[in-house]
């Protein structure tokens, strides 16, 4: 039951980073489109060794945030959680 739930967070966590860096980068780089669109400033650069760590962070996280609860609710009997409300 802990491992179950330690992966299944780490494993939202890993999305989550993942997807905000994919709109992260889409919206970065349509906003400095249009703002510096009228110029030829408009480059951007996008370092992978940056998304690639930013995703190493939000699975650390996610493995961090979710060690405390997994160990709860493996320490719970069923009836006596579903009881609580």
């Amino acid at each position: 039951m802990r491992g179950m739930l330690t992966i299944e967070g780490t494993i939202m966590a890993g999305l989550g980073g993942a997807l905000g860096i994919v709109f992260g980068v889409r919206f970065g780089w349509a906003g400095t489109y249009l703002l510096l669109s009228m110029s030829d400033a408009a480059a951007i650069a996008v370092n992978p060794a940056h998304l690639g760590g930013t995703v190493a962070i939000s699975v650390v996280a996610g493995l961090a945030a979710s060690v405390s609860p997994s160990r709860a609710a493996a320490k719970a009997q069923p009836a006596a959680a579903l009881a609580v409300e």
